[in-house]
């Protein structure tokens, strides 16, 4: 926090790369001062970043983008450690897209994907990790991924 107002314009600038902003309600609060998904979406729209998925922790994820809110919630647990936990998520994001994007090659956008199960696998990912004090999805769960059962 110490170094903000000098790393804040290289944040704003990736941000503007991006085509999806995964990011926690702390990041954006302490980021951008924005107190809930809708204000950190503005913030993520005004560097030039389309969507935006919102995690805040044992409250849920929001994922927004024009014309779309989604609010999911995540199911209780008692977790072990959160450290990976966001790696997971984004793990876990990127899983599901390859899983409902036929080629890469063929999806210039991320738009028209169907989000909510995107997320939901995202939440599946992350909740393993914070059921272990290892930093990565267990091997059972890993197990379980395959093609034709997207979490």
């Amino acid at each position: 926090l110490d170094e903000l107002d000098r790393v804040k314009p290289l944040i704003m600038e990736n941000i503007g790369f991006a085509s999806l902003v995964r990011g926690s309600d702390d990041d954006f609060r302490h980021i951008f001062s924005a107190v809930d998904g809708r204000a950190a979406f503005a913030h993520v729209q005004q560097c030039g970043c389309p969507m935006l998925a919102y995690t805040r922790n044992s409250d849920g994820v929001e994922f927004l983008a024009p014309g779309c809110h989604l609010s999911l919630p995540v199911p209780p647990i008692d977790p072990v450690s959160t450290i990976g936990a966001g790696d997971a998520f984004n793990a876990g994001i990127i899983y599901a897209i390859l899983l409902h994007t036929p080629l890469p090659q063929e999806s210039s956008s991320l738009s028209g994907l169907p989000w909510q199960l995107i997320l939901e696998a995202a939440i599946r990912f992350s909740e393993d990790v914070c059921m272990s004090l290892d930093n990565y999805i267990s091997p059972e769960f890993a197990k379980t991924l395959n093609p034709s059962n997207p979490v």
